[in-house]
């Protein structure tokens, strides 16, 4: 069970991770333009 919480972590994680870089990244285009 304590195992499961882990794995379902983790996968909550690596989601927030991959959307958290992906907001940074246009979020820095984003700078970017503004910018020039």
């Amino acid at each position: 069970m304590f195992i499961s919480i882990i794995k379902q972590n983790n996968t909550n994680l690596i989601l927030a991770i991959k959307m958290g870089s992906y907001f940074l990244d246009s979020f820095l285009k984003t700078l970017k333009n503004l910018k020039t």
